[in-house]
């Protein structure tokens, strides 16, 4: 498999530059035209992560297993345990993510966490619940990134096997009726009437103990809720709306992001937002341009995490029709050069205010931000699965978002990036059996 050899950079809103490093990758005329091919890379062995490592000055984060296989009976959920290690004593970022939605993790999907010379564990959680009987995969993304630019990808395949509920034992049978037997008839007696009981006095009964006074308990609290449980958007109709609320007085913390690029939320994707007794609500606006008309489905995913190591993961549908006759014209071929593009417009705002309490988390402006649509010349092998898409905010460090994937486009737009800061993408190609090429070379954006 071949590393994609150029990537464009297309769309932001004000100022804007790119550029595209070739670091010695040739041009696409060029590689149209060479017999020559890169071959498809293995994931990097433990052997070859540590040389990278090591050329950076550290050592790489290592899973422990390399691999998870779980069972669980349909209905119920199977548990793994990854540890998570390095040898080096200087600190390392590292984001979470997987493939597929049965998949639940803890620390919770979609968040950054650091590590130095300690052991960290992430614990994965399979959902049976809407899986049939069968077996499953995915897997867990661990990006990583340390010191002088060193950054690495670790994935850990997950296999989950669904059984059939065990059926109820059948209850016993009836004993046998054994045959009736008539009784001798009885011998008349005369009795005695025994002599009056002698009276007894019983005392009273002790008075009750008072009762012991109420002991403090502590604040209540209730996960986030959220309505409705799903949207349902059409081309007309393209705009829906979430509300969220929670019992109790206490902060809970939560980040949200999406698992379709049509989808742009207003707060945006990727950003992390606080609440406690008020009513916060997200705004989900539907990009019908570059879809053909039919159904499409996509996932809103709200990440929350509350006082004493409590975290949940909530996850909305999203349908979206788009009618004959309302579809946006289909993009342009790849071009085959570096061009910039105007961008679609940002999603619209609230048509009212979001009646937040008055916090300093509270902010009375939504952030500012752009989207991006980063493109790719199209690799040829038989075997190729699709593409990752990769984003960060640093040179060689992609750790920011992603990585998205995509099977049949060779182009990809990012929306919600906030404005003020310069972006990096790479982007590498998979084939059926999981294999990754090298990334390409990166390109780079202003978004201000």
């Amino acid at each position: 498999m071949k590393t994609p050899t150029s990537v464009f950079v297309m769309g932001a809103i004000g100022c804007l530059s790119s550029a595209l490093l070739q670091t010695g990758l040739p041009s696409p005329a060029a590689a149209a035209d060479s017999t020559a091919t890169i071959s498809l890379l293995q994931q990097p062995s433990v052997s070859e992560a540590v040389t990278k490592a090591q050329g950076s000055g550290t050592a790489p984060i290592l899973p422990n297993p390399m691999a998870l296989v779980l069972t669980a009976q349909k209905g119920q959920t199977a548990v793994g345990t990854l540890t998570l290690k390095k040898t080096s004593t200087d600190q390392h970022t590292y984001y979470l993510s997987t493939n597929q939605s049965w998949i639940w993790m803890n620390p919770p999907y979609g968040s950054t966490q650091s590590i130095t010379s300690e052991t960290d564990q992430l614990v994965i959680t399979a959902q049976t619940a809407s899986l049939p009987v069968g077996t499953y995969s995915a897997v867990i993304y661990v990006v990583e990134s340390g010191p002088n630019n060193f950054s690495n990808m670790i994935r850990i395949p997950v296999t989950l096997t669904v059984t059939a509920s065990s059926a109820a034992t059948p209850p016993p049978p009836p004993p046998a009726v054994p045959p009736a037997v008539t009784p001798p008839a009885p011998k008349p007696v005369v009795l005695t009437p025994p002599p009056p009981p002698t009276p007894v006095v019983v005392p009273p009964p002790p008075a009750p103990a008072p009762p012991a006074p109420p002991t403090a308990s502590s604040v209540t609290t209730g996960p986030i809720q959220v309505s409705p449980a799903s949207l349902a958007l059409t081309s007309a109709n393209t705009v829906g709306t979430l509300t969220l609320r929670k019992t109790g007085t206490d902060q809970h913390v939560y980040s949200i992001s999406t698992s379709q690029s049509w989808v742009w939320m207003n707060p945006p994707y990727g950003s992390t937002q606080t609440i406690t007794s008020e009513t916060d609500q997200i705004v989900v606006t539907a990009q019908a341009a570059g879809l053909a008309a039919g159904t499409y489905s996509a996932v809103v995913y709200i990440v929350e995490s509350g006082p004493n190591n409590f975290s949940n993961t909530l996850r909305i549908p999203v349908s979206f029709t788009v009618a004959a006759g309302q579809t946006a014209a289909a993009p342009p071929s790849p071009p085959t050069q570096s061009s910039v593009t105007s961008p679609p417009p940002p999603p619209p705002s609230p048509s009212a205010p979001v009646p937040v309490a008055t916090t300093p988390a509270a902010s009375s402006s939504t952030p500012k931000t752009a989207s991006a649509t980063v493109s790719w010349n199209a690799n040829t092998e038989q075997d190729l699965a699709g593409y990752r898409i990769y984003v960060g905010t640093r040179s060689g460090s992609y750790g920011f978002a992603g990585p998205f994937e995509v099977t049949n486009r060779t182009s990809f737009t990012i929306p919600n990036l906030p404005v003020g800061a310069t972006y990096f993408f790479a982007v590498s190609a998979f084939d059926t059996t999981g294999n990754e090429s090298a990334k390409s070379a990166e390109v780079s954006k202003s978004l201000f």
